[in-house]
């Protein structure tokens, strides 16, 4: 379905009438270039740019009038100038004609001159705008400047409103938000199907040492692809102006071949398309388990010196991935707290977790180190890969037993209950099967803790309550709805999910950047009772 701006509002006082005359040329000029220090406006809008230059002489020795120049991609350009020696009218004369209305009886003195691209679009020679004119040309400067007329009725509408659309894209483009979907294994140039027809995401470095970027392309009308394929690049770098929020940096184009240029505060249907293009981006989901390459093998098994460095014991290869999955995971536990802190009542947001690119084989690896039994490896591989729920959502849906009872013991082991019982120890490590009788009733969702009420709900997540209802903190956990909730020693908290998921959460000294919640709560070990593995897995 094509985008329309027929929701967005426009300033009837510029230009009203829409006739193209001298006096609302000036009204153009003031609006587009308010401050005299400030020569040149420029923009675009589907096939047609323009560029507004007041009468001075640039750097270059360049001399330039009071006037507009608009172009048709490879049909017309047009140049419109309030010369100091005005011709007379046949501007108004033309005018006139096109409309079917009566001459005006007043001066317009406007200079006006055309030029036709051929069907190779190469430029003609300059020609006069006048009565003589082509219909056909007159038609086409009608359709520019109406086009023109639009673009800056609606920048005006929105700086007389305060500019509530470019608050509405500093509120939704975040680094945070933009990191986390430059990580997505998604875009890498699929299409995107959504509200314009055709559309095309993917993520590029776009320097040696700069920053990450997610480039939206969408197609701008028919014709050849070089020629209606447009683009908006947001970059993680400072802003380079009012319009871009800050971290970031938005740049646009018209078509391939153009360079990219800095986003300026009046391109209102450019911010109102990026603003719609992001939103669908973000619901567009991808395929989680999809992998990039085989992991690499651990380089050494254990045991290992306590003095050496994980990029020893992992290697470099596996110590870059961890970094990148670590970087991932705090991106999108960003999004999740911004998302919450917006929206208390509602779940993660539907932005899926980048690290379902590696998902598959960071569990393969999570299984080895598991397998070796190593109570220091696992430490390094627990800090140095942080369990993702929203990654390996649809594993544990396919393959998770349910933990639907818990049980702590006096020498702070725990029993879990899924299709049988099993006993964890103090660590977390080890989960062997137990003999236990199992409960009358599952444990409940609940749990009180020092005060605070926790509650598990059906999408995975928990709510601190304070004693008159206030909520305190979110907490997501994941692995499908929380089944049941067990205090433990000390600060410990014991969460166990539909998923087949339990959550050993001990209290810290903030919220874990890597974690999906405003608690202090971080996650100290997560075990998987999964199907398709050989035994209980402790991640």
């Amino acid at each position: 379905m094509p985008l329309a701006f027929f929701d967005l509002p426009q300033d009837p006082a510029l230009c009203p009438g829409d006739a193209l005359s001298a006096g609302h040329l000036r009204q153009l000029l003031r609006a587009a270039l308010p401050d005299k220090g400030r020569h040149k406006a420029a923009g675009w809008f589907g096939q047609t740019d323009f560029l507004i230059t007041r009468s001075h002489v640039d750097e270059d020795q360049d001399a330039y009038h009071d006037a507009l120049f608009i172009t048709l991609w490879k049909r017309w350009d047009f140049w419109i100038a309030l010369p100091a020696h005005a011709p007379g009218r046949p501007l108004a004369r033309a005018w006139a004609r096109l409309r079917g209305a009566a001459t005006p009886a007043a001066p317009d003195t406007l200079e006006c001159q055309y030029r036709r691209h051929d069907g190779t679009g190469r430029p003609g020679p300059w020609l006069t705008l006048d009565a003589q004119a082509p219909p056909e040309a007159l038609q086409a400067c009608t359709e520019g400047w109406h086009g023109v007329l639009r673009y800056w009725r609606l920048a005006e509408a929105q700086r007389r409103a305060g500019r509530p659309l470019r608050a509405r894209l500093h509120a939704l483009l975040t680094p945070a938000r933009v990191e986390a979907l430059t990580r997505l294994p998604v875009f890498t140039g699929q299409r995107i199907d959504g509200w314009e027809g055709e559309a095309w995401a993917c993520t590029l470095q776009p320097h040696p040492h700069g920053g990450r970027a997610l480039r939206l392309d969408w197609r701008n009308g028919d014709g050849a692809p070089e020629d209606t394929r447009a683009s908006y690049q947001i970059d993680l770098a400072e802003g380079a102006g009012t319009a871009h929020p800050p971290g970031l940096r938005i740049s646009y184009r018209q078509r391939e071949s153009d360079a990219l240029e800095l986003l300026p505060n009046d391109a209102v249907e450019h911010m109102d398309r990026l603003l719609r293009l992001f939103a669908a981006v973000e619901r567009q989901p991808p395929d989680a388990q999809t992998a990039d390459g085989p992991l690499p093998a651990l380089p050494r098994t254990p045991p290992f010196a306590p003095h050496e460095s994980d990029t020893e014991v992992f290697g470099p290869a596996l110590t870059a991935l961890s970094r990148d999955w670590q970087a991932a995971g705090r991106a999108h536990a960003a999004v999740v707290r911004e998302h919450w802190a917006a929206q208390p009542e509602d779940g993660p947001p539907p932005l899926a977790d980048p690290r379902g690119l590696h998902a598959a084989a960071v569990l393969h690896l999570a299984r080895t180190v598991h397998a070796l039994a190593d109570a220091g490896l696992s430490e390094r591989f627990h800090h140095r890969f942080a369990f993702a729920p929203g990654a390996y959502a649809r594993h544990a849906s396919r393959h998770g037993q349910r933990v639907h009872a818990l049980r702590w013991q006096p020498d702070g082991s725990l029993l879990a209950w899924t299709d049988r019982c099993w006993r964890v120890s103090v660590d977390g490590l080890r989960i062997t099967p137990a003999e236990g009788d199992p409960p009358l009733q599952d444990s409940p969702p609940r749990a009180a803790l020092h005060g605070t009420a926790v509650h598990g709900d059906a999408r995975g997540n928990l709510l601190g309550l304070a004693e008159d209802g206030r909520a305190l903190w979110h907490h997501h956990v994941g692995g499908g709805a929380v089944l049941c909730i067990a205090p433990g020693p000390g600060d410990t908290l014991a969460v166990g999910t539909a998923g087949g998921t339990l959550a050993l959460l001990r209290r810290a000294g903030g919220p874990d950047p890597c974690q999906y919640g405003t608690s202090r709560y971080a996650e100290a070990r997560r075990i998987l009772f999964w199907t398709d593995g050989p035994a209980p897995l402790a991640w």
